[in-house]
């Protein structure tokens, strides 16, 4: 059905059309308040969420790694750099929840770290924590995502 009626670009547009005029002499601040705004979390002071990363209940820890991956995702440096000094400063991982919490890290600093910090990263992970039933989850995603870099990388950082 979809195929049968999409619109292939050979057909004249429909009469009703009419082309966005935008000058961009014209724009005044509100047009690039968007823009200012994402300028803004780039560059904004996320400490009162980092100490939450360290809040003995678990739902606090959690919310904060929610809110600060929304730093990460918008280019906030600073936000990857104090989630992965988080990180490495955990102790091993003792619990499904806590394994299903550092998951969810993992991909955080995956989307944005260096090769090389992320393996050392995870390497440092797979040496404190334990293999077991309960961290099964939490190997596996590390080592799905230290299969994409060179074996002699992450032998390097092992070293």
């Amino acid at each position: 059905m979809f195929l049968e009626n999409r619109y292939d670009g050979s057909e004249e547009a429909c009469d009703q059309f009419e082309a966005l005029d935008f000058d961009e002499g014209n724009c005044d601040d509100e047009s690039f308040a968007a823009s200012r705004y994402l300028e803004q979390i780039k560059s904004q002071n996320i400490d009162d969420i980092i100490e939450q990363l360290y809040n003995p209940n678990r739902e606090v820890i959690n919310k904060a790694v929610s809110i600060i991956s929304r730093y990460i995702y918008l280019d906030n440096p600073s936000a990857y750099e104090r989630l992965l000094e988080y990180y490495l400063r955990l102790g091993p991982a003792t619990d499904l929840e806590d394994v299903h919490a550092r998951i969810k890290i993992v991909e955080l600093l995956s989307f944005k770290g260096t090769k090389e910090e992320i393996a050392k990263a995870f390497v440092h992970e797979l040496a404190r924590t334990q293999s077991n039933n309960t961290t099964r989850q939490l190997y596996a995603a590390i080592l799905e995502h230290l299969s994409r870099y060179q074996e002699s990388m992450v032998q390097d950082v092992h070293n």
